[in-house]
């Protein structure tokens, strides 16, 4: 049997009030409580704990498959391996490092190799600064 919004939200609060006490934290200092709008939902947000996979958990420990995945940008879950060696081993050369370095030309071209309509990268922080 299908459950009203009602009794979703009252079972939600049964099982998040470390997520709930979390979001109480935040309302003094931004705007609904959260950093990004995005990330509000009714009653209140979800404060995630930590990640593996396609899974999250919250501050409760309660498991979610994460359909969001950030809002598509992870396409590989979250902590595989390959990927995690990748930016310990680049970290470990250096970040923020104020210059160009080899590992620019290798990301332009493995992209332009793969998508022929693309001629230069150009590597920018926001749309207004490309």
């Amino acid at each position: 049997m299908p459950k009203s919004k009602k009794s979703l939200i009252k079972d939600y609060v049964e099982k998040t009030p470390l997520s709930r006490a979390q979001w109480e934290k935040g309302l003094p200092f931004m705007p609904g409580g959260v950093i990004k709008g995005a990330y509000w939902n009714d009653p209140y947000p979800t404060y995630i704990a930590k990640a593996e996979g396609c899974y999250i958990w919250d501050l409760d420990n309660n498991q979610y498959v994460d359909f969001g995945n950030h809002h598509s940008a992870m396409v590989l879950g979250h902590n595989d391996s390959a990927v995690v060696a990748a930016v310990e081993r680049e970290i470990k050369r250096g970040f923020g490092l104020g210059g160009p370095t080899e590992l620019e030309f290798e990301i332009s071209r493995e992209i332009i190799t793969r998508f022929p309509s693309i001629d230069k990268v150009r590597f920018c922080n926001s749309g207004t600064e490309a």
